[in-house]
C-alpha cells in the first residue's frame, strides 16, 4: 500500500493520529482544508494543506514543509 493515498473520514483520520494505525498515507477534508497523515512508518506526520495536489504531493514525498 506504500505510494497509495487514502481518502477517510474526518474521525478515521484522528483514529489513525491516536493509534498510529493503520499504516499508510491518508488524508480528509474539513472545512475547506486538507489534512494529511503520514503514517507509512508509524509516525503520522501531519499537516495541513489549502488543495488537494499540494496535499498528495506531500504525501508522496515530493517536498518537506519547514515550520521556518
Amino acid at each position: 500500500m506504500q505510494g497509495y493515498v487514502h481518502n477517510v473520514d474526518v474521525a478515521k483520520l484522528r483514529d489513525i493520529i491516536d493509534t498510529r494505525s493503520p499504516l499508510g498515507l491518508f488524508y480528509a477534508l474539513e472545512d475547506g482544508e486538507f489534512t494529511a497523515v503520514d503514517n507509512s512508518t508509524g509516525n503520522a506526520w501531519t499537516e495541513s494543506f489549502k488543495d488537494y495536489w499540494t496535499c498528495r504531493m506531500w504525501l508522496l514525498g515530493s517536498f518537506e514543509v519547514n515550520d521556518d
